[in-house]
């Protein structure tokens, strides 16, 4: 892991995690965006034959619609990213990462 830490007053809120399975991504996904928080970093990477995940989340006032998607196939990423622009989304970050020999992509888009 490599990470750069900066100290700023009046920082919104936040919670990052590290080194979750898919599963453990999602409940920690569901749990902050239940809490208000949106989805500001996510990185897929393989840890042997599965896939793990780092991300960030802020607790973002007023923050525009968002949609996230985490272990899609090339194929899947490229549907999903033709259907999310026709909805006026833009890719705000995308991390690709190979599991078991297979291109897998998290995505986070902005409306």
């Amino acid at each position: 892991y490599a990470a750069i830490w900066r100290k700023i007053s009046n920082a919104p809120a936040w919670q990052a995690r590290h080194g979750l399975t898919g599963d453990q991504y999602q409940t920690f996904f569901n749990q902050m965006t239940a809490q208000g928080y949106k989805l500001v970093v996510v990185s897929g990477y393989s840890d042997g034959a599965q896939a793990r995940y780092a991300a960030i989340f802020r607790k973002i006032a007023n923050a525009p619609a968002w949609q996230a998607r985490h272990g899609l196939s090339a194929a899947q990423y490229q549907t999903t990213f033709d259907q999310l622009v026709a909805q006026g989304y833009r890719l705000e970050l995308v991390s690709a990462y190979t599991v078991a020999g297979q291109d897998r992509f998290a995505a986070i888009w902005t409306k």
